[in-house]
């Protein structure tokens, strides 16, 4: 019988302050049942690797399946599969943060149990303070990425795409001035590539053009997408007007959201 034990679809790459350089490998078992160990307990399928400098060697540690590629609730002979990650300081602490798509096939979903769509915390060894779910949908993920999008975010925003078409801005509303508490995210808009027969298997946010002595420059929310055999797949771009100093190349070179300002184009 055919095993997807060792077939990994989510990765990203980010660093921790006391592993440096870290991997997250988010693996995939549609063909296999969850695993346990020999008391029984669900075993985590997804990781974090390290070089272990001490050891000369790559090492990993594992997302407890209590947060990560748990057992599906709707039909527990799946695990939540893990099809895309991103790194980024989402609750300004000065230590990246693992952002998770989860994923499961139509046939594989029980109506009334949704796909979380997570933000993990992280401290500076790479283990979860709290895990955020920002998104729970009919409509399962795929992707998910940062950038600076929305003017009044002073910490990465967060996008989520999804494997019917639908891309999801959230606005990052930082840190209480006098707590340092985290405020969370704010969901501001949902976009559409135009046909729910598409997933959008990768989204990526970047600064596409700066029109000279006006301070506005352009974003992209660019999306990889793919379609079923009989729908011809159009990658897409959402391409939004930002304004502020940040245009004009400040100290962090970023593009910012003007709200409203959004326009689209596919790219055959």
């Amino acid at each position: 019988p055919r095993s997807d034990y060792a077939r990994y679809a989510g990765f990203a790459a980010g660093h921790l302050p006391e592993k440096g350089g870290v991997i997250a490998a988010g693996r995939r078992s549609d063909y296999d049942a969850p695993q346990k160990d020999h008391d029984g307990t669900i075993m985590g399928i997804n990781k974090l690797v390290y070089y272990e400098d001490d050891d000369h060697s790559f090492q990993s540690s594992t997302l407890s399946s209590t947060m990560s590629g748990e057992p599906y609730p709707g039909n527990p002979k799946y695990s939540i599969q893990s099809t895309n990650y991103a790194f980024a300081d989402i609750n300004g602490d000065g230590v990246q943060d693992l952002l998770e798509a989860t994923f499961l096939y139509d046939s594989q979903k029980e109506p009334g149990y949704p796909l979380p769509q997570r933000v993990h915390l992280l401290d500076e060894k790479g283990q979860v303070k709290e895990t955020l779910v920002v998104l729970e949908e009919e409509d399962v993920g795929r992707s998910v990425t940062t950038g600076q999008l929305f003017s009044d975010s002073s910490l990465p925003d967060v996008v989520f795409a999804s494997a019917e078409g639908v891309v999801t801005l959230f606005a990052n509303l930082g840190v209480q001035k006098e707590s340092g508490e985290f405020l969370g995210l704010e969901q501001r808009y949902q976009l559409s590539v135009g046909t729910d027969e598409c997933q959008v298997r990768d989204v990526v946010v970047t600064k596409l053009a700066q029109e000279r002595g006006s301070g506005k420059c352009w974003v992209g929310i660019v999306c990889a997408v793919t379609c079923g055999v009989d729908v011809l797949g159009k990658n897409h771009i959402f391409y939004v007007e930002g304004d502020g100093t940040v245009c004009d190349g400040g100290d962090n070179d970023r593009a910012v959201l003007t709200e409203g300002a959004l326009l689209e184009k596919n790219v055959e």
